[in-house]
């Protein structure tokens, strides 16, 4: 492949296959990026045309306009800025490396920076006595001379200091966040700077800066840039980002669920080998919503009162505590640093009191399995799994299957095990059978795709990871009985990428700024997890933006974050009815616009159909208007057939809708949905009769209403007792 300007530059790829292969290439897919099989070079791609029978000269080929995307990005203009400053600090480096060597031999300094051009600093000869350092730096250059002059003392070299240097300056500009948005401007000169040593977390901040307008003017293009760059260095956001452009088809990127997988794919493999590694600086990835309290409260980290509470009450003995701090310490849960010693300590502190706990033995036998924060041991593995396994811990079987299998080579043993297990629902079974099947090992069984793909799709579907990656190359493949289907495959990709450790800190950021009441960077963070298609952080944003505490989102976000943000997670693969709601409302009552009925309608049905209290009695409300809902919707919800075939009486089909949001498990319905189906009832008997039973009934009508309101109030008091019980 030939390729930059001229086509001065030619790349040469080449695969080897052990088996003959049929090839027409009119069919199927064309990986310009490379594919598993075959390596592709390490740059960006933009337009691309392909021609099949011919063969043309360069001068022959038609290049892009100049107006065109790829040219207004500037990517080439970023990356010769980025070497023309990288050249130019390294004078810096020499400089302070040259004075360290000389202060090591000769016990004087040298001249200060004489030989750094376009520095506007005068020359100081030697001197016998000095500071090692010499000279302030610039201001604008102050943390990254700073930078330099420590990375100059490690002996390596300029270029091996970059990732050190590039980390030093992204924490420069991130400690100022707590400073508000007024700094921005001040700290996008530094994180420039980081992204010119390679940086991926400083380019991506950028693009989310840029992209955003967060206390800066919005620039489509050098979002686009950075978020370009920060992919372009693996970094997960980015590229998970890349992958949201294209699966959603959103600011002016086509839809292609190819595409779309090849981004997300990239991210899920990486999540799956971070879960195995367990690192002791790993994050357990959590989706925490700030409008739920209860989850608030548990997510303080160690300084927090639930730890401290629970961290008392395990000293006390408490046995709960024990395990509940165990798992927070190994997993690194509610903003708890992961500390696997002190977890195992827990454990064993835990497991000494309740020996027949059937999960704790299951976890203690992982840890020893795997060596997770202490020496593998497999003798007390098995102790703890087979006591495990007593009890009747479907998990425990499937960790002898696998202990059978890969220590013992046993595989009818371990297949037991798995089918056991898996009757039991364990999902780990259900992935080792199908990866049985898929290589050929079941026993009397050849290889069967089918088989493997039904037992990963069942794993997958109770969350294990591996199995989701498994069926989400499968999907993008196809295999004997079943077509590829891409867009499926990018669902699944994106389901485990979504689960990565990066996306964990980030989200984990935005939470303890929020916690801390530093809004501003709590924003920034969940804006920049939200660009990467996270929609738990999509929600999030879009609730502070709403609330806008000390007008920061008005006065500072130079875009309409609050529609952009409620919409995205409204569409996502797994909505919150919280969302669909919101921009329910914004549809039925108009938001900086015009009203769109239809849409609200919309909203509100895929609400009801998660049963939720508010939208049934939305619903209700809108029939009520005269406004037609969709037999099937009431179909759904469970509305009689009767009701739902008579159109012409709303207020029937009202009153069922009211119903059913008064009868919901959801206490805090019963008392405005109760006094719909009564202002309902007292509407029909004021219709229905004469003036002297209209009297009659209102009489009887209050006295009714009395019994009802004390019966609300009976129903209420008994609700908060048990509230107080509780």
């Amino acid at each position: 492949m030939s390729h930059e300007k001229g086509f001065s530059k030619t790349i040469t790829a080449q695969a080897s296959f052990m088996h003959p292969v049929s090839y027409n290439d009119t069919e199927g897919l064309l990986h310009l990026g490379g594919s598993s099989s075959v390596p592709s070079f390490r740059g960006y791609m933009a337009e691309t045309t392909i021609w099949r029978n011919r063969v043309l000269d360069s001068k022959q080929i038609r290049f892009p306009r100049l107006t065109e995307d790829m040219y207004m990005v500037g990517i080439e203009e970023t990356y010769n800025k980025c070497r023309n400053f990288n050249s130019k600090m390294e004078l810096v480096f020499d400089t302070f490396k040259a004075r360290i060597d000389w202060i090591q031999t000769k016990k004087i300094c040298p001249g200060s920076f004489n030989s750094v051009p376009g520095l506007d600093q005068p020359y100081f000869p030697p001197q016998p006595f000095c500071r090692p350092w010499g000279r302030r730096p610039p201001r604008h250059l102050k943390s990254l001379w700073s930078a330099i002059r420590r990375a100059a003392a490690t002996g390596q070299t300029y270029q091996s200091n970059f990732p050190a240097i590039g980390k030093s300056l992204y924490k420069a500009a991130i400690s100022r966040l707590v400073e508000g948005m007024t700094v921005i401007p001040q700290i996008i000169p530094i994180l420039k700077q980081a992204s010119c040593y390679d940086n991926n977390e400083a380019s991506y901040m950028l693009s989310t800066l840029y992209s955003g307008g967060m206390g800066i003017t919005p620039d489509r293009y050098k979002g686009i840039m950075y978020q370009l760059k920060a992919a372009e260095g693996d970094y997960p956001l980015a590229v998970n980002a890349m992958g949201d452009k294209h699966q959603c088809g959103q600011e002016g990127v086509p839809q292609d669920y190819d595409y779309a997988f090849s981004y997300f794919k990239n991210v899920a493999d990486k999540t799956v080998k971070d879960k195995e590694k367990h690192a002791a600086d790993g994050i357990y990835t959590e989706m925490v919503r700030l409008t739920d309290t209860d989850a608030l409260r548990h997510q303080t980290g160690e300084k927090g009162d639930y730890f401290m509470w629970m961290k008392y009450q395990a000293k006390k003995g408490l046995a709960e505590a024990q395990i509940n701090l165990a798992r927070m310490l190994f997993w690194g849960q509610h903003g708890v640093t992961r500390d696997l010693p002190l977890a195992i300590q827990y454990f064993n502190e835990y497991l000494a009191n309740n020996p027949a706990d059937p999960l704790a033995n299951y976890d203690m036998a992982v840890i020893l399995l795997r060596g997770q924060g202490t020496a593998k041991n497999y003798t007390k593995a098995l102790e703890h799994l087979n006591r495990s396994a007593e009890l009747g811990h479907a998990p425990a079987y499937t960790a002898l299957g696998w202990y059978a299998l890969n220590h013992q080579r046993n595989i009818t043993a371990a297949v037991e095990y798995f089918e056991k297990a898996d009757k039991m629902g364990h999902r780990d079974a259900a992935h080792n059978l199908g990866y049985l099947y898929r290589v050929g090992k079941y026993p009397n069984h050849p290889a069967d795709d089918a088989k493997a793909f039904e037992y990963y799709y069942k794993s997958a579907a109770g969350g294990h990871m591996d199995s989701g990656l498994m069926v989400a190359e499968i999907y993008n493949q196809g295999h004997s009985n079943m077509l590829r289907h891409s867009q499926y495959a990018a669902v699944w990709a994106r389901f485990i990428a979504e689960q990565n450790v990066e996306m964990g800190r980030t989200l984990r950021k935005g939470l303890d700024a929020y916690l801390e009441g530093s809004w501003s960077e709590s924003m920034i963070y969940y804006m920049m997890a939200a660009e990467a298609g996270v929609e738990v952080a999509q929600f999030n944003l879009a609730y502070l933006c709403e609330e806008d505490n000390e007008n920061i989102a008005a006065s500072y976000v130079h875009s309409d974050c609050i529609w952009k943000y409620y919409n995205k997670s409204s569409n996502s693969e797994h909505p919150p009815v919280l969302a669909q709601l919101k921009m329910g409302d914004y549809h039925w009552y108009g938001y900086q616009g015009a009203s769109d009925t239809e849409k609200a309608v919309e909203l509100y049905g895929k609400a009801a159909k998660q049963r939720d209290p508010q939208a049934i009695f939305n619903l209700g409300y809108i029939v009520e208007q005269g406004i037609e809902v969709k037999p099937d919707l009431l179909k759904t919800l469970g509305i009689k057939q009767s009701v739902v075939n008579n159109s012409t009486d709303k207020r029937t089909l009202s009153m069922e809708l009211y119903r059913k949001c008064r009868d919901h498990s959801n206490k805090d319905a019963y008392v405005p949905c109760g006094l719909a189906v009564l202002r309902l009832q007292w509407q029909e008997l004021w219709i229905q009769h004469t003036l002297f039973m209209k009297v009659t009934s209102a009489i009887l009508f209050g006295l009714a209403t009395s019994l009802s309101l004390a019966s609300f109030l009976t129903h209420i008091r008994g609700y908060q007792s048990s509230v107080e019980n509780v």
